[in-house]
């Protein structure tokens, strides 16, 4: 047996759910390192929201494994910083943004087994705790970024350990 792979999906209009969830579907997309979340420029000169960005978990292999479960999201490393950017997300089963509402994700952790902020995340119809089945997918997570007033100009990458976005899961 091996992983099982969820691929994080997104839409390119965050503001419509479409009707399909695959990764593969016409207005979705997968968020990877070669294709990370856009959230835009945004004027450093004052605290600022970034637009709102949606992704979800669709289950693409099971690896061999039957059950997928205790899912949780995270933002690993040191993205969170106090006086320049943080992240805050919402996760839930319908689809909404957060808005300013979000819950900011804290800690630096480099991995789940030490961050127990970590954010549990359900199957999609919110309240069974596994997949069990190629194309199934998980709650949406609405992210958004808070910009500090002085935050350094120039590009911002969410690299490893610099708020790259994570789930985590136990399988079997």
């Amino acid at each position: 047996m091996t992983t099982p792979v969820i691929k994080f999906v997104t839409r390119t209009d965050p503001a419509d759910p479409g009707t399909n969830k695959k990764y593969n579907d016409a207005g979705n997309s997968e968020v990877s390192v070669s294709t990370p979340l856009n959230f835009g420029s945004l004027n450093i000169d004052a605290n600022t929201w970034s637009a709102v960005r949606v992704i979800w978990g669709h289950l693409t292999d099971m690896g061999g494994n039957t059950t997928v479960n205790a899912l949780k999201f995270y933002v690993d490393g040191d993205f969170n910083s106090l006086t320049t950017i943080q992240h805050y997300d919402k996760i839930t089963k319908d689809w909404e943004a957060p808005g300013g509402a979000g819950t900011r994700q804290t800690g630096n952790a480099a991995s789940i087994k030490t961050y127990t902020n970590a954010k549990p995340v359900l199957k999609d119809d919110g309240s069974t705790t596994e997949l069990t089945a190629i194309n199934q997918f998980t709650q949406y997570i609405f992210c958004q970024l808070s910009v500090a007033t002085g935050t350094p100009t120039g590009t911002h990458l969410t690299d490893e350990g610099k708020g790259r976005a994570k789930l985590a899961f136990n399988y079997s």
